[in-house]
């Protein structure tokens, strides 16, 4: 049980994670477009 509740957590880091290199990479995007 507690190794399923691990991996959950890993997975949920990991999605998070995702999520904000996501975001900056939006960021960057976004920056370089009004910066042209």
């Amino acid at each position: 049980m507690l190794a399923y509740f691990v991996r959950f957590g890993e997975r949920l880091a990991a999605k998070g994670v995702d999520k904000t290199i996501s975001r900056v990479d939006t960021m960057n995007s976004l920056a370089n477009d009004g910066l042209q």
